[in-house]
């Protein structure tokens, strides 16, 4: 299994919290880009669609669980897929 569908999946289950690294991994693998870094927030944009999303890093290591959400529903937004969808897809 590959470490794209790992952290997918674990997003998926939208876990308490999430290690700030991993989410920006994912986050990275669907072309969004950090163009904002301030205190603990740090602002991504989608490459292609120009989408924003802010995730702000509690106790500078972990994102919350309604946080993961909108990263979820951002990766929806720009890939015009479900997770669920994304997962099924072998390329992965």
């Amino acid at each position: 299994m590959s470490k794209k569908r790992k952290l997918l999946e674990q997003l998926l289950r939208l876990p308490p919290e999430m290690d700030y690294e991993q989410v920006e991994q994912v986050l990275g693998m669907f072309g969004f880009v950090c163009v904002r870094s301030r205190g603990s927030h740090q602002s991504f944009r989608h490459l292609e669609s120009g989408r924003m999303l802010t995730v702000p890093k509690f106790g500078g290591q972990v994102v919350k669980r309604q946080y993961l959400k909108q990263v979820r529903e951002a990766i929806e937004d720009v890939t015009h897929q479900s997770l669920e969808e994304l997962l099924e897809r072998d390329d992965l």
